[in-house]
């Protein structure tokens, strides 16, 4: 009930290989029923430490560096997964990302109009070049 530091592999082998860009955790077991377990995503310069509820998952890089902390007392039951991204980029990737964080931030705060529209309008084009269809 541990896994060090690791890097998820960059292509999945199977009855269809496929590019692992973004890795998948499902929490099946409510952090209530273990101690210790959570997982650790690199961010940056600082691991970022989860532990959610069952049904939650977790999306994160998967060339980011991860680990789970070990499981003290009772069972830490997931789902693990991997996708391919329709952007091969990392660096384009993280770019639509901030974008659409930053409209999602923008609208919170109630604006909206024709700069929003702009920057909707942004986001769809960058994903129109750089996705792989």
């Amino acid at each position: 009930m541990y896994y060090g530091p690791h890097l998820d592999v960059p292509i999945m082998r199977g009855s269809l290989a496929m590019r692992a860009d973004v890795s998948v955790t499902v929490f099946l077991s409510e952090p209530s029923d273990y101690t210790g377990g959570e997982l650790l995503i690199a961010a940056d310069q600082t691991p970022v430490a989860i532990k959610a509820a069952a049904g939650d998952a977790v999306l994160y890089p998967s060339g980011s560096i991860h680990q789970v902390n070990p499981v003290e007392t009772g069972a830490r039951l997931v789902a693990v997964t991997w996708l391919q991204s329709m952007v091969r980029s990392v660096e384009q990737r993280r770019v639509l990302f901030q974008l659409s964080e930053a409209i999602s931030a923008l609208e919170s705060q109630g604006l909206g109009g024709d700069g929003m529209l702009r920057l909707r309008a942004t986001h769809n084009d960058l994903l129109r070049m750089w996705a792989d269809v």
